[in-house]
C-alpha cells in the first residue's frame, strides 16, 4: 500500500500481510503518525478508491473522529484518483526492471518495491521540478552518494567478534537489496537466501545485464550512403519534399527521426522555401545484428561458380546439347573453307545458329 503526499510528492509504502480492512486501518494510523510528527502538518484529506478494505466502518469512524476528510471516488473511474494510480503503475514498473536487471528471485519484489519508492523520492518532480520529494518533506538537502544499483555485488566485511581466525576470509559476497537510511545496507546472500545488515562494504557495480555494449566509433566506410535526389515533375507531384535533399538508408532501418543534412543547390534557380540545417555531430545508430548468408545462398553461389567455369571449358554437361558446340571464325576474308565443308560442318551442330 502506497502513501503519496500531493502536496510534495513525497511516497511511503507499507506492506500488508493481507488485503482487509484491519490491515488497511493499521497502515493509514501510522502513516498518520509518522507524517505529522516528520512534517509538523496535519493530515487534512484522504483521497481513496471504492475498496472495501477502504469503505468500512471501522475507516470511516476513524477519520471522523481524527477529523480527517474521507473522499472516495467513482467506481471504476482511475482517472478519478490519478496520482495514486500513477504511483503504483511507475513502482509496479520499477520492481519489474529490478528484478529483471539483478537476476534475483521474484521472492524479493517487496525489497524491489521500497527501492524504486526510495529512489522515487530522490528524482524531483512536476510539483518542485527544482527539489527532489525528500527534500520538500523533510525540508533538508538530500545527498545521494551512497546510492547504489540493485542486486550489483557487495562485499561485507566480517567482524573480528564473529571470526577471529586470522586465515580466514575477511569478507563475503552478497547482494544489494535495499538501504538502511543512510547508516547501512541490506544484503541478500544468492546461495543461503540469508539477509543482513551491514555497514562496511566494497561494491562492485558493474553494468546492467540487459544493457547493449555501445556501438564501435564510426569509420570512413560507413559514411558510404546511397544519395537519393529526386526530381519531381510538377509542384502537384513535389509536395512538401525539397530538390536535392540527401537521404540515408539508415533513417529507414531505424527508429530515430532522420539526420538532417546540408540539402543541395536545386537546380531550379527559383527561390524555394528550404531551410539549411548544420549536419550534427551524433554518431548514427547501427543495427548490431552482422548479416550472414545462409547455407542455400553458399551452395547457390557456388553452383553458378561451377557451371560458369564449366562452359568456358567447353565441357559437354554445361552445353545446351549433348554435343560440344561448334566454333566458327567470324573472320571470313581469311576464312578458307570449301562451301560443302563449311554446310557439313552446320549440319553436325543441330543448335548452332549464324549471327
Amino acid at each position: 500500500m502506497v502513501f503519496t503526499d500531493d502536496a510534495s510528492s513525497f511516497c511511503k509504502a507499507y506492506f500488508l500481510s493481507e488485503k482487509s480492512g484491519d490491515a488497511t486501518l493499521q497502515a493509514i494510523k501510522e502513516y498518520r503518525a509518522e507524517s505529522e510528527h516528520q512534517t509538523d502538518r496535519k493530515l487534512k484529506k484522504l483521497h481513496l478508491d471504492m475498496g472495501k478494505e477502504f469503505l468500512n466502518w471501522a475507516c470511516e469512524e476513524y477519520c471522523r473522529e481524527a477529523g480527517i476528510v474521507l473522499k472516495s471516488t467513482a467506481p471504476y473511474a482511475h482517472a478519478s484518483n490519478g496520482v495514486y494510480e500513477q504511483t503504483n503503475h511507475t513502482v509496479i514498473e520499477g520492481v519489474r526492471c529490478l528484478l529483471c536487471d539483478s537476476r534475483l528471485p521474484p521472492s524479493l519484489w517487496a525489497d524491489a518495491a521500497a527501492m524504486s519508492v526510495y529512489t522515487r523520492n530522490l528524482i524531483p518532480s512536476s510539483h518542485h521540478p527544482g527539489k527532489v520529494p525528500a527534500e520538500v518533506w523533510t525540508g533538508k538537502r538530500q545527498d545521494v552518494s551512497h546510492l547504489r544499483p540493485f542486486g550489483c555485488t557487495a562485499y561485507a566485511k566480517v567482524p573480528k567478534e564473529v571470526n577471529p581466525s586470522k586465515i580466514s576470509p575477511i569478507s563475503i559476497k552478497y547482494s544489494l537489496i535495499g538501504y538502511y537510511d543512510r547508516d547501512a545496507y541490506k544484503l541478500f546472500d544468492r546461495h543461503t537466501g540469508k539477509v543482513i545488515k551491514s555497514r562496511d562494504i566494497i561494491f562492485e557495480e558493474g553494468t546492467g545485464h540487459r544493457t547493449l555494449p555501445a556501438a564501435p566509433p564510426p569509420t570512413d566506410s560507413d559514411y558510404m550512403y546511397d544519395i537519393v535526389a529526386p526530381t519531381p515533375m510538377d509542384d502537384t507531384e513535389a509536395g512538401d519534399r525539397t530538390p536535392g535533399r540527401v537521404t540515408c538508408p539508415t533513417d529507414i532501418l531505424h527508429d530515430a527521426p532522420p539526420m538532417p543534412m546540408q540539402s543541395a543547390t536545386p537546380a531550379d534557380p527559383r527561390p524555394t522555401a528550404t531551410n539549411t540545417l548544420p549536419v550534427p555531430d551524433t554518431v548514427p545508430r547501427r543495427l548490431t545484428h552482422t548479416a550472414h548468408p545462409t547455407t542455400a545462398i553458399l551452395e547457390s553461389r557456388e553452383s553458378e561458380e561451377r557451371l560458369t567455369q564449366a562452359k568456358s571449358d567447353g565441357l559437354d554437361w554445361a552445353t545446351d546439347s549433348s554435343k560440344p558446340r561448334t566454333m566458327l571464325a567470324t573472320d571470313f576474308p581469311s576464312f578458307h573453307t570449301k562451301l560443302d565443308d563449311y554446310m557439313a560442318m552446320l549440319a553436325s551442330s543441330s543448335d548452332h545458329c549464324l549471327l
